[in-house]
């Protein structure tokens, strides 16, 4: 049978919540609900639906998904030292599970965000009444993003992570219904003094620049007065 087909939930869900699990009995309860969304039986079954142009094969979706969750959770500071983790379980190169990860399709991406924030939300409403919608019969989100250009650079302490981002787009979307149950009853100077408290997790220090110097003024140029090839032969004729 290949690795991951199975109804177990992904491995790297199963590590994250082993180390709570014994002190914190409510982390169970939370990782009953993820293993039960987070299942591998479910991706495949995303995979098999919505992927084009990829087929399952010997390895399947749900292997893929566990090892970048190990990476995203650093479980694992690679794809590779995941593989490595359990290349005998895999029984795939290395090489194939990056060509799996290079082909994976936007329309499976699509489902599996989706389906996953479905369950969630689900889940979400069971636990607690939903704030009102912020316009009446529409869900609304919220939604930010960035183009970082060709010339933009990592910042040095993201350089050696293989999980970090790249120059790109970036896109973020809020919920407001989430945003309304954390920070809707909020004042003013509540939201501010949450910002301050997450913009004091930030060391500005690590991302400033050296101070502007004025560029010193290049020598004055030889300020004769120009005079054209035609000119200089002409005189040097009449001469």
């Amino acid at each position: 049978m290949p690795f991951g087909l199975s109804g177990r939930a992904l491995k790297f869900v199963e590590t994250a919540f082993e180390k709570f699990s014994k002190q914190k009995p409510v982390i169970v309860m939370a990782r009953a609900m993820i293993a039960n969304t987070l299942s591998c039986a479910r991706l495949d079954r995303i995979f098999d639906q919505h992927a084009d142009q990829q087929y399952i094969g010997d390895l399947l979706f749900s292997t893929v998904a566990d090892l970048m969750g190990e990476v995203v959770l650093r479980i694992q500071p690679s794809v590779n030292a995941a593989w490595l983790d359990k290349k005998d379980e895999i029984g795939v190169t290395v090489k194939s599970v990056y060509d799996k990860l290079k082909g994976i399709e936007m329309d499976v991406s699509r489902a599996l965000v989706q389906e996953t924030a479905g369950r969630m939300r689900g889940i979400m409403e069971q636990l607690g009444n939903p704030a009102a919608p912020l316009v009446a019969g529409y869900r609304t989100k919220i939604v930010d993003g960035n183009h970082l250009r060709r010339t933009d650079r990592r910042i040095g302490e993201l350089r050696k992570l293989n999980c970090a981002p790249l120059p790109g787009k970036s896109l973020v979307v809020l919920d407001d219904l989430l945003w309304q149950q954390k920070y809707g009853k909020l004042t003013p100077s509540q939201i501010a003094a949450v910002l301050k408290r997450f913009a004091g997790n930030v060391q500005l220090s690590k991302f400033k620049k050296n101070k502007w110097k004025k560029k010193p003024r290049p020598p004055a140029k030889d300020k004769r007065k120009h005079e054209s090839t035609f000119k200089v032969l002409e005189k040097a004729g009449d001469s």
